[in-house]
């Protein structure tokens, strides 16, 4: 079944959730087996800017809470968990904090009935105003690894980084961040 939905004059984040709900509703529909789970945990994140040869990287630590579901496919071994997620940084050294939402659409791997290999694409919201020549929706690649402790608790270990340039000023073809 093909859905056409127009979005036109919707604010981006209104967006991101049209589009998640859609996507959960689609894997609930079909799935075969699913869990619903919460994630919470610390993070560490690196800003990288390279501008004329020059590089500039900044730190930034925080917590994340969120939703994670878990939906199995026809393969016993691959299932899919497309999470809603909601961080809070702070810059190293700094007061100032920012808020982002996260949605990674991740394949999971099964090597044994406990551990797993994740990949997926990530798109990642900055909650605030966006500064001059930023914008606020960059998309990435997550790769990681969990371990189900028991049938109730597991442990993850993720890296997403960001393939998309977030500055779209007047020197984008030589700035990334």
């Amino acid at each position: 079944m093909l859905y056409i939905l127009e979005l036109v004059g919707l604010h981006p984040m209104k967006k991101l959730i049209i589009i998640f709900v859609i996507v959960l509703g689609t894997f609930t529909a079909k799935a075969q087996k699913s869990k619903l789970g919460l994630t919470a945990g610390y993070s560490e994140t690196n800003m990288f800017i390279k501008f004329d040869g020059n590089k500039e990287s900044e730190s930034f630590s925080g917590f994340f809470v969120g939703i994670n579901p878990e939906f199995s496919t026809k393969n016993e071994k691959l299932n899919i968990s497309p999470s809603v997620i909601y961080s809070s940084y702070k810059i190293d050294g700094d007061d100032e904090r920012f808020e982002s939402l996260q949605i990674p659409v991740l394949l999971k791997y099964y090597l044994d009935t406990n551990f797993n290999l994740q990949a997926g694409p990530q798109v990642n919201y900055v909650l605030e105003e966006a500064e001059d020549e930023t914008n606020n929706l960059s998309i990435g690649l997550t790769i990681g690894a969990g371990y189900n402790l028991t049938k109730k608790l597991s442990i993850n270990l993720n890296y997403h980084f960001q393939i998309s340039n977030s500055y779209d000023g007047e020197y984008s073809d030589d700035v990334f961040f």
